[in-house]
Parts: C-alpha cells; structure tokens; sequence
C-alpha cells in the first residue's frame, strides 16, 4: 500500500493513533505500507509505533548530490534513536 504525503488532511494530535491503526491494518491484511512525508512532526508521531514493533519498520531516506541520487536505510532501532536525538532524518 503506497500513501504519499501521509500527514495531509490530519490534524497532528491525530497522528500517532494514524500510525498505530496502519501497522495493525497491516498486519492483519499482510500487507506492506509505504508512506512518504516532508514532515517531521509525522515522524515523530511515528515514535509509538516504531518503539513496540522496532523490527516491522524502516526509513528510507533519498538524497541527491551532484545528480547521483542515493539511498539510506534506517531499520526501526535506528529510527527511534534518532527521533530521541533530533538528528535529521527527513
């Protein structure tokens, strides 16, 4: 299932509960969920979620430099750290 722009039309005090019913909606159905997001308020409300199934979660983050695009995959441990930390992950 692909959602891009998964924060649009939720207010933020929604998001937490948004994620913990997709990781439950995907489980149940056996389906992969890929979001896409600019927003870091949406990642953080990630945090719950990620830190009761860290192994059901992973980031991937795309950059682009002198037009050789590259991809960085954080596993759901490494999500959480850096959430705690406030390290750039968008």
């Amino acid at each position: 299932m692909l959602i891009d722009e998964i924060e649009n039309g939720f207010h933020y005090s929604k998001l937490p509960a948004l994620w913990t019913r997709l990781h439950a909606f995907c489980a149940e159905h056996d389906v992969q969920l890929f979001a896409s997001t600019h927003s870091l308020e949406c990642l953080r409300a990630l945090s719950g979620a990620v830190t009761a199934d860290p192994d059901d979660f992973a980031l991937l983050r795309m950059t682009v430099a002198d037009g050789q695009a590259t991809v960085e995959k954080f596993g759901g441990d490494m999500i959480e750290a850096a959430l705690e930390q406030r390290v750039e992950i968008r």
